[in-house]
């Protein structure tokens, strides 16, 4: 179902599948699809839980940004 749903979307990001949910588990995921956005610390600045294509924009919006900041330097 996940592979139907992002070739309708024409998705051009990795898929990683997690048959043993250590991933899913780690995340607390409790409801499919996820998303989870990440700052250049590697710190999580929001979760989503399904997919809604009219916050589809809102969220590319919030996506450019995070891409936006400044990169840490680790000095």
């Amino acid at each position: 179902m996940a592979r139907q749903f992002l070739q309708k979307l024409h998705a051009d990001f990795t898929i990683s599948y997690d048959p043993e949910t250590d991933v899913a588990t780690q995340f607390e995921v409790i409801g499919m699809p996820s998303s989870y956005q990440f700052d250049r610390k590697g710190d999580l600045v929001k979760i989503r839980v399904g997919f809604f294509l009219e916050n589809m924009a809102a969220c590319q919006a919030e996506i450019v940004e995070l891409l936006k900041q400044e990169p840490e330097t680790g000095n």
